[in-house]
């Protein structure tokens, strides 16, 4: 069902592939007979993930799959992207299918048969659905050139999750290693599986649906000192647990209500001493100039005088070389060290922004 409803979104980009009933029936007794093969498939992949720009393995399976219904992958785009062309009988207009391959780094707590094989890596994210349903749509098509004009060209696309700090990869990557060079598809279609939907249902909506990305790291330093007197350093578990809640001010207080926006912090690591804590996660947002005003305010929030109570932070220096005259404002007195702090940007986007 799920095939026939993506073959129906082909179909509006395409109006020579005519879903006529006798069609549509072809389709739905090939998807039927496909299934198993596709659960097979899926899994095969959910056992084996691998993280952005090192899906070799998953891209070797993708191209042989792929040769397996006579068709000619080309591989090796933007490091481990995979692109096939499935042409119909007559000319006709070039439309594209895009599917992510790439994994996340957790660890698979469920205990099924095809859980993930790879310590610490897992198909999170739903990449294994996605190629699964972009191999199962192209040997469909495949089977059935005679029924539709023009071509539809497969991208099974790496690192859709962002590639590795200081490296480039996804689809901007396949944009600039020329992808598209030949002929600029007439569109590009895609999913994203939502578990909130019944199985075999497609939603859509006109304009934006899915938020952007940026991911923030936080180092929040303080000064040692003996559980007993807190008075007497600054502790940076405190003011990091504070800094939480105070990001939350951007979505908030500093946004427009009717802006969809998303402060997340994930994780609040402070290792084996207090005089450390790091805050890292995502700043979700729904444009360029949207996201932009997002990472200034965030920027500002996380350096502000809401938890120093100060017109700025004090620089380390300053804190551990002269004393504090009022005690109890010392815990106060930890400071956000952005210098390291880099924005990537996933989905294939390579451009890091420094604070």
């Amino acid at each position: 069902m799920r095939l026939l409803l993506i073959l129906a979104g082909l179909a509006a980009a395409v109006p020579a592939l005519a879903l006529d009933p006798t069609l549509a029936e072809r389709i739905t007794t090939e998807s039927e007979r496909l299934a198993p093969k596709l659960i097979e498939c899926r899994r095969w992949f959910h056992r084996h993930p691998e993280l952005s720009n090192r899906e070799h393995q998953t891209a070797a399976e993708i191209a042989r799959r792929l040769r397996e219904l006579g068709l000619e992958p080309r591989t090796g785009i933007a490091g481990t992207g995979v692109v096939v062309l499935v042409e119909g009988a007559r000319p006709g207009p070039l439309v594209a299918w895009r599917s992510d391959i790439d994994a996340l780094p957790i660890e698979e707590a469920v205990d099924v048969p095809w859980r993930s094989e790879a310590p610490g890596v897992m198909h999170a994210c739903g990449h294994d659905v996605h190629l699964t349903i972009g191999l199962g749509t192209a040997e469909l098509l495949a089977g059935m050139r005679d029924r539709f004009s023009g071509s539809v060209l497969f991208l099974f696309q790496p690192a859709e999750e962002g590639a590795p700090v200081g490296e480039e990869g996804g689809a901007r990557l396949m944009l600039a290693e020329g992808v598209f060079d030949e002929e600029r598809p007439r569109a590009v279609f895609g999913l994203h599986v939502m578990p909130t939907l019944e199985v075999g249902a497609v939603a859509w909506r006109e304009g934006g649906i899915m938020a952007a990305a940026d991911r923030f790291s936080i180092t929040v330093r303080g000064r040692m000192t003996h559980g007993s007197t807190p008075h007497d350093g600054v502790d940076a578990i405190w003011v990091a647990s504070q800094l939480v809640g105070a990001l939350q001010g951007i979505a908030a207080r500093e946004v427009d209500s009717r802006r969809p926006v998303v402060v997340s912090v994930g994780t609040l690591n402070a290792g084996r001493s207090p005089r450390k804590s790091v805050l890292e996660n995502d700043l979700a947002h729904s444009s360029v100039a949207f996201r932009l005003a997002c990472i200034a305010m965030l920027r500002a929030q996380s350096s502000s005088s809401w938890l120093t109570g100060l017109a700025a932070v004090p620089t380390p220096k300053k804190v551990l070389k002269k004393p504090v005259k009022n005690r109890a404002r010392s815990t106060f007195m930890a400071w956000a060290d952005l210098s390291n702090a880099a924005w990537s940007v996933p989905a294939g986007l390579s451009r890091v922004f420094s604070l």
